[in-house]
């Protein structure tokens, strides 16, 4: 079959209500510290969010990201070839920036994604535990110093409660 699997049916989301929890609270923190508006786009632009402004005009384009980890626990974050590439081509279309925002359990970063800077590309994933065939793919490791920082101590915005 190859090194990476076909699958004809569609893959099972395996977003949980606390992840969209979380996602919804990064969300409101982003519109807050960036006065924009973040809309949700369907599925097949393979991206979360785009942004705008006041007229609705498009200043960019977002993926939101929840990790169970601290941000200083890897050198890189990975995320998936595909969705890089298309953030950026949405990006080069609209001439509206791609920016991946990532809430770990300690802070929200962002890196506004540019082909000018250093990744690594290579064939991995989640390849500890496994879900499906479609776990394995090429991805993106970006270095953590490209990050910038939103939101320090973000505890509060992780509880259940909030």
């Amino acid at each position: 079959m190859g090194l990476f699997a076909t699958i004809n049916q569609p893959r099972p989301l395996y977003e949980t209500k606390a992840d969209l929890d979380r996602e919804t609270k990064a969300k409101g923190l982003i519109e807050t510290q960036f006065s924009c508006k973040l809309h949700k786009v369907p599925k097949d632009y393979r991206v979360d969010y785009c942004m705008t402004l006041r007229d609705n005009e498009i200043v960019g384009w977002c993926e939101i990201k929840c990790r169970n980890n601290e941000s200083t626990r890897y050198p890189t974050y990975m995320v998936s070839l595909k969705k890089i590439s298309e953030g950026l081509r949405l990006a080069e279309m609209t001439n509206a920036p791609f920016t991946l925002f990532i809430q770990f359990t300690d802070k929200l970063m962002y890196y506004i994604v540019k082909t000018t800077d250093k990744l690594e590309y290579k064939v991995g994933g989640r390849t500890v535990q496994t879900r499906d065939a479609q776990d394995i793919e090429p991805v993106v490791y970006i270095p953590m110093v490209l990050f910038r920082e939103v939101v320090q101590n973000v505890s509060a915005y992780n509880s259940p409660s909030q």
